[in-house]
């Protein structure tokens, strides 16, 4: 048996991809035994204790991308399991193809690369790679139910979901809230970037237009990427994941408005953490639904104001079932599902 895992995007930066690669590899080198998996990457990596195999093939570089097949097949992989949306460009006899594909937002973000040319030119370079791998691919798995019917619409093929659990396992670190006079159960979370699709400048603004009309004296925090902190908003920058911890524990909520994601992990988070949540109405937040979860219809600043001057109380048993259900563990369980006796 060759098994090969593509785990050229674990990195040495605590990244979404790069912590969902590590999680895979555990579970199959646990299931098909270290002997039987090799990890292909571009640098070695002590993360890594599986053989390594360096190439100098990048998922995401076109020429590579075709040139690829043709290396597996020279060096008699049966397997190639992919941990992103980067597969094989053509089908290669007695070499089986699995991909996964974390969400489409190439396809679906409106000028996700930027400027329209940019955006015209992203779009079709990703949309050869991605959508061939998905129909070269004799598996595609799939982390939400939302990702899946994106992907059943857009490229008319079904694809199986794993879902995936929560990366952040830490103590929590509370020394932030006497650096920037935070109160306890005094402020609203975000964490994540401020691309444009996250909806920041609308989150700020429905902010500042609750604090003007109620006289609110709470404070908004926004983790993860820069800003000029000023009274009322606080950019604290990148955090430890034992910083990050520290404010959802202590947080009035988290919010997280979104106008598209294929999946909603920093929501897990915020549960696990014991912290209410605020999301935009969107098919992946929806996913999760239960009593924790205050949604608002997306695009309404008078709804998303409101929730600024709400309490929030939290249920355990509705926070541990949604956590149960998007666990390692039952990741695990799914994969153990859709391979079956496929290996």
């Amino acid at each position: 048996m060759n098994i090969l895992l593509d785990c050229r995007l674990i990195s040495n930066r605590p990244t979404g991809i790069s912590r969902y690669s590590e999680k895979m590899l555990e579970y199959y080198i646990d299931k098909y035994g270290m002997d039987n998996i090799h990890a292909l990457v571009n640098q070695k990596s002590d993360k890594i204790k599986c053989k390594q195999i360096v190439t100098t093939l990048k998922p995401f570089n076109i020429v590579h991308w075709l040139i690829f097949p043709l290396w597996l097949k020279k060096n008699n992989y049966h397997w190639i399991i992919s941990f992103h949306y980067s597969g094989i460009a053509y089908r290669i006899e007695n070499v089986n193809s699995v991909i996964t594909v974390h969400d489409l937002m190439f396809e679906l973000v409106p000028n996700f690369f930027n400027t329209t040319l940019k955006n015209l030119i992203g779009k079709l370079y990703y949309r050869i790679i991605v959508k061939k791998s998905i129909m070269n691919s004799d598996i595609t798995i799939s982390v939400s139910e939302t990702t899946r019917n994106d992907i059943l619409r857009l490229y008319k093929k079904d694809s199986k979901i794993s879902g995936e659990g929560i990366f952040l396992q830490a103590k929590s670190d509370e020394s932030l809230l006497m650096k920037y006079n935070l109160e306890s159960n005094n402020y609203f979370l975000y964490i994540g970037n401020n691309r444009p699709h996250k909806n920041i400048d609308f989150l700020k603004k429905c902010f500042q237009d609750a604090k003007l009309k109620n006289n609110l004296n709470c404070k908004l925090v926004l983790v993860g990427h820069a800003g000029q902190s000023d009274d009322d908003i606080i950019y604290p920058g990148i955090l430890s994941d034992e910083q990050i911890v520290g404010l959802y524990r202590n947080a009035k909520a988290f919010v997280f408005p979104s106008k598209y994601e294929g999946f909603g992990l920093p929501i897990l988070e915020a549960l696990d953490n014991k912290c209410p949540v605020v999301a935009s109405d969107i098919p992946a937040f929806r996913e999760f639904s239960n009593n924790n979860i205050t949604y608002f219809k997306l695009g309404d600043k008078a709804a998303l104001a409101d929730v600024f001057n709400r309490d929030y109380k939290f249920d355990d048993a509705e926070a541990q079932e949604v956590i149960n259900r998007y666990s390692w563990p039952q990741t695990y369980k799914n994969l153990d599902r859709i391979f079956g006796g496929l290996i």
